[in-house]
């Protein structure tokens, strides 16, 4: 029985957190289609495949909703038990039917943010053009910012999807700026992702790798199919063997990307003390390829990726991501 002489039991609020558990996490990004060809026949076959991913994350692009507000990325995270927020904008000529990006969470939407992207008609000329979409999740390492847009998609278009770039950088870096700000543990790392309609060696995915002069300082990507994409393929997404795509002369691309942030320094020394703040990408690859039930489901290939969050004291080595 403790005695008036016994030294205070120490308060409970002055223990140390535990350090953040290590987390091994999927993420998805897929342009969808909309609702261009055999959608209803497709949406089974979408739905199958994201499934079987059974990604922590997934983002879409040309997601479609309607006049009266539903949405096909409700419908997906509801049969995916997932939580959704999305990016629609009304698309011309199609009689109120919405187009545009959406993501869908394991955890909880933390906060989402919209951005305006440049468009050919100049700023604000066309409040139908396209959104780029920003989501932080509550993931269980901490806030996690994944963003996913939709550039321009005419071959013609580098200097205009070098405009949206430099935009939607500046854009991620604001919103996760304020991480840093709000108290509590600071942020991972931002992800981004979507159908960027361009190749890997264009100049607009150079300034977000770093490869030529980056829009906003500190913000770099790495490229999660150039670390470790699976396959002896180059990784295209649009690809003239799936049927969808048969009757079109564009050759086959790699125009979809999941881009992970770096550390400003490579490595962060001293460590956070207080769990993960660095991505490494553990695997890479292409998904939605094969038809389900004789239906493929796009006409883009999804990319999906396993990531590890790393550092601090919980974050595991990395000769220990083998597996």
């Amino acid at each position: 029985m403790p005695s008036s002489q016994d030294p205070p039991a120490p308060e409970a609020s002055k223990a140390p957190e535990a350090p953040a558990a290590p987390l091994r996490f999927r993420i998805v990004t897929w342009n969808v289609r909309w609702r261009h060809g055999p959608w209803q026949e497709r949406q089974p076959a979408i739905l199958e495949t994201l499934r079987r991913l059974d990604a922590d994350v997934v983002t879409l692009q040309e997601a479609w909703g309607t006049p009266d507000g539903h949405e096909q990325a409700a419908e997906l995270a509801e049969a995916l038990g997932l939580h959704p927020t999305s990016a629609l904008v009304e698309k011309p000529d199609e009689d109120g039917l919405r187009i545009g990006n959406a993501i869908l969470s394991r955890w909880p939407v933390a906060h989402s943010a919209r951005l305006p992207l440049p468009s050919r008609h100049g700023p604000g000329a066309d409040a139908r053009g396209p959104l780029g979409l920003l989501a932080v999740l509550d993931s269980p390492a901490g806030p996690l910012t994944v963003s996913t847009i939709h550039l321009a998609a005419r071959h013609y278009d580098s200097g205009l999807r070098q405009e949206q770039v430099r935009a939607v950088a500046r854009f991620i870096a604001a919103e996760h700026g304020k991480l840093a700000h709000g108290g509590g543990r600071g942020g991972l790392p931002p992800l981004l992702t979507g159908d960027l309609n361009t190749v890997p060696e264009a100049e607009e995915i150079r300034l977000l790798l770093g490869h030529a002069a980056v829009p906003v300082p500190n913000l770099v990507f790495a490229d999660a199919w150039q670390v470790a994409g699976d396959g002896e393929g180059d990784g295209a997404t649009w690809d003239l063997a799936n049927p969808h795509i048969k009757a079109w002369v564009w050759p086959s691309r790699r125009l979809d990307y999941v881009l992970v942030g770096l550390p400003p320094q490579g490595l962060l020394e001293p460590e956070p003390p207080d769990g993960p703040r660095y991505l490494r990408v553990a695997r890479c690859w292409l998904a939605g390829v094969e038809p389900i039930d004789e239906m493929q489901p796009s006409d883009h290939y999804a990319v999906a990726a396993d990531l590890f969050a790393l550092g601090g004291s919980g974050g595991p080595a990395p000769e220990d991501l083998s597996g």
